[in-house]
């Protein structure tokens, strides 16, 4: 995930593993470095370990986003 951020200008910050009925998801947190003030969250599946969704917004709608999953270290 690392790879790919930096792949598509943007700066991980974040990460957390989240298990949702039996099946481990990994949540990213990542700042844009070419919009600024705008975060992305990417969930991966452990399952089938592909990007299942990306949601990408101004960055004080995604930190409220972010420090509401269950479990993350807040930002």
């Amino acid at each position: 995930m690392k790879e790919r951020t930096i792949n598509i200008n943007q700066k991980l910050t974040h990460s957390h593993i989240s298990n949702m009925n039996g099946e481990n998801f990994y949540f990213y947190f990542s700042i844009s470095l070419d919009r600024f003030g705008y975060s992305c969250i990417s969930i991966i599946s452990e399952d089938k370990l592909e990007i299942i969704n990306v949601d990408c917004d101004l960055n004080d709608i995604k930190v409220k986003d972010w420090n509401n999953i269950p479990g993350v270290t807040k930002i």
